[in-house]
């Protein structure tokens, strides 16, 4: 991936090269001899539907192919053939979605060669790694057998999961997507898969990748239990988790023990206009174990009380970390902690902003829906690379400050004119936008 941005010149065209690399050693499950689209046409060709944010986008390079003799997806995108929707989704059904990682692995590695992941550091120099899990699809009646099941008003309700790790920054509002884990029945097991075991499952695959470039995993109070925590530290990795008193009841207890011999700190902040005034109560407290038990794990308590000058609560929520908390670090501490809201904001994009992350592409009777959804967090990701290391897809963003437009624009023009290349396509829309309409390419 090196090669791929020395120079912060990474572009699309360089990034889809590595596409289809990794997509040309996706399993091919078929044993006859009828191979006509390649497993790379069927990937790809997915893929710009997401990339696009065009369920439709096939079907109109389809109509071209006939009308012109060539399509976006061959010049832009590089597939050799388009295959039929039907025929792309039995062609990945069978392809797990793990397969893609390599994918991720690669545009992090370039993301970090570049100096992008280096702006991330806080908390003397780490990273913050936010965990959570986002349901995408669910019906009464269309099921598989990788679907997760519960009882609903009596009806039984199908549904598939993902975590969704990415790397998050105080203050800054682009995420970086890591590859997503799927909630999904595991062989051997009688019990029905969650979102903590897929989140340790995760660990086990990168949290050594993830410990080498230092590492402090956030979540909401689901995380926060010994096990999960001895997880992280087995595998060198910090943690900043809320702990909520509900499901703590030893670390409370221990909490107002300390309280009473004077052993919990806090320190008040005020900041600010002189209009309008927020008060932050910081307390922290250390070695409280997360339960009952004789060589419980410990952890350093910390926790936030907003208010206005009236005394009403705007924000209050605790943490638990790993990492020590003292009057010098306790604020950035919990920033870190506050930053995993990111994440919740990330599905939300993913659902709402384009993305169509829980229509229905395709459900499929093995791994389909998994592997589409992948290929949805990889159009996500790779669309965030773009911003920061290509530089024209950069300076196309400056000139239309809403992003939605950038996608609408990219759209209708794919749709009705064919570009030898993405870089065409943002060099015809930088010249639109700086000297004026330009004439529509000519056909061949």
């Amino acid at each position: 991936m090196a090669a791929m941005v020395k120079g912060k010149t990474l572009d699309f065209a360089q990034v889809m090269h590595r596409v289809r690399e990794v997509l040309e050693q996706l399993p091919d499950a078929r044993r006859g001899k009828n191979r006509h689209y390649r497993m790379t046409d069927a990937g790809v060709s997915a893929f710009s539907v997401f990339f696009m944010q065009c369920a439709s986008f096939l079907e109109y390079q389809r109509r071209m192919q006939q009308e012109q003799g060539r399509n976006n997806v061959q010049s832009m995108f590089g597939a050799h053939d388009i295959p039929s929707d039907n025929q792309i989704r039995n062609l990945l059904d069978t392809v797990k979605p793990q397969a893609l990682e390599p994918l991720y692995d690669a545009l992090l590695e370039g993301l970090m060669n570049e100096g992008v992941i280096e702006r991330y550091r806080t908390l003397q120099g780490k990273v913050l790694l936010a965990l959570d899990g986002v349901t995408y699809f669910s019906s009464t009646t269309l099921h598989c057998a990788q679907c997760s099941q519960r009882r609903h008003a009596g009806r039984t309700l199908y549904s598939h999961s993902a975590l969704t790790p990415v790397l998050v920054q105080p203050g800054q509002d682009k995420v970086v997507a890591l590859a997503p884990e799927f909630v999904t029945p595991q062989d051997g097991s009688a019990k029905q898969d969650c979102e903590l075991n897929a989140a340790r499952r995760w660990l086990q695959r990168h949290g050594s990748r993830c410990a080498e470039f230092g590492t402090v995993v956030l979540g909401d109070d689901l995380y926060c239990h010994e096990p999960f925590c001895q997880a992280l530290r087995a595998q060198g990795l910090d943690f900043v988790l809320v702990c909520k008193p509900e499901s703590h009841p030893t670390t409370y207890e221990w909490l107002q023990m300390l309280e009473r011999r004077g052993d919990v700190h806090s320190m008040t902040v005020r900041r600010g206009t002189p209009r309008k005034v927020y008060i932050d109560c910081y307390r922290w407290a250390h070695a409280l174990p997360l339960r009952d038990a004789d060589g419980a794990l410990t952890v350093d308590w910390c926790e936030l009380t907003t208010t206005n000058e009236a005394g009403k609560v705007l924000y209050r929520n605790s943490f638990a970390s790993s990492l020590p908390v003292g009057a010098q670090t306790v604020r950035e501490i919990v920033a870190a902690g506050r930053a995993r809201w990111k994440i919740e904001n990330e599905n939300n994009t993913l659902k709402t902003k384009g993305y169509r992350f829980e229509h229905n592409f395709g459900h499929g009777k093995q791994h389909l829906s998994a592997t589409l959804a992948s290929l949805i967090v990889l159009a996500y990701l790779l669309h965030t690379v773009l911003d920061w290391l290509d530089e024209r897809f950069a300076h196309l963003r400056e000139l239309i400050a809403c992003r939605q437009r950038v996608f609408d624009d990219m759209r209708a023009l794919a749709t009705y004119c064919h570009f030898p290349n993405w870089s065409a396509m943002i060099a015809f829309m930088i010249q639109g936008l700086t000297d004026g309409p330009q004439p529509v390419p000519a056909p061949p």
